[in-house]
């Protein structure tokens, strides 16, 4: 049969409709499996990291003499959370930092004052962690942790709660600041065992509740709060926890 150019168009046709299906495709499966803007689990140790240099930030003597100096002890803190949670985006940071220095130094030049400095550095940081936080809810649309089943295990639920409130027992009193980095690890390891019983889907909240711990646990090693109150801060923290499952 001879090819005519109906023929041909036809088959030109079909194959651009090819191209054109698989490109989709890959942009739907390319956008599903891309990765979360940062490291979830990285988190509670990114907060230890930030909160321990904010207090030694605070602890330096004699303190910044100069709004600038001030700033950058900060930066510096905030830029060890971002590497320390796996910030695939650090253009973000980069321009938070240049914001706030340039005000910084602005205010130390007299061209603001320290009011309004501190207005727009706050302002350049809430837009920095809204943007992360805005990336991160656009990857969980795309990529939800539960798409079929159960977000846990719920038969499993008591029997962990029990083991987790046995195993936190077994850890020992948060005594003296000596004690403090077994105390949390030992609880760190308690939490994990219970989430990996439950097989809990999404652990963003529990990564929560740790990172608010490991930053009480920070202020207790600088000295700003009293060990002994983070036993019963854990408890508090846990049981807020728990209540996101029920």
């Amino acid at each position: 049969m001879r090819t005519t150019r109906v023929n041909i168009q036809v088959k030109v046709n079909v194959a651009l409709c090819l191209i054109a299906t698989a490109v989709l495709v890959q942009a739907l499966f390319g956008a599903a499996s891309k990765a979360p803007p940062y490291d979830p689990a990285a988190v509670p140790d990114a907060t230890a990291e930030r909160q321990r240099l904010l207090n030694v930030c605070q602890a330096l003597t004699p303190p910044p003499q100069t709004v600038r100096a001030a700033v950058d002890c900060t930066l510096k803190a905030y830029r060890a959370y971002a590497v320390r949670e796996k910030l695939r985006n650090m253009v973000w940071f980069d321009e938070y930092a240049k914001v706030s220095q340039a005000t910084a130094t602005d205010v130390d030049a007299g061209r603001l004052t320290r009011q309004e400095g501190q207005r727009r550095i706050t302002a350049a940081r809430l837009n920095y962690e809204s943007r992360v936080d805005a990336a991160y809810m656009d990857f969980k649309r795309q990529n939800p942790p539960v798409p079929k089943g159960a977000a846990f295990n719920p038969t499993a639920l008591q029997t962990a709660v029990a083991r987790h409130d046995s195993d936190i027992n077994a850890c020992g009193p948060w005594n003296d600041k000596q004690a403090v980095l077994a105390r949390v690890s030992c609880v760190r390891a308690a939490g994990d065992r219970f989430t990996n019983t439950i097989e809990l889907a999404d652990k963003g909240r529990y990564y929560g509740y740790l990172s608010v711990l490991m930053a009480d646990v920070e202020d207790a090693r600088a000295g700003r709060r009293a060990p002994e109150t983070l036993a019963q801060r854990q408890q508090v923290l846990w049981a807020d926890f728990l209540g996101t499952l029920r």
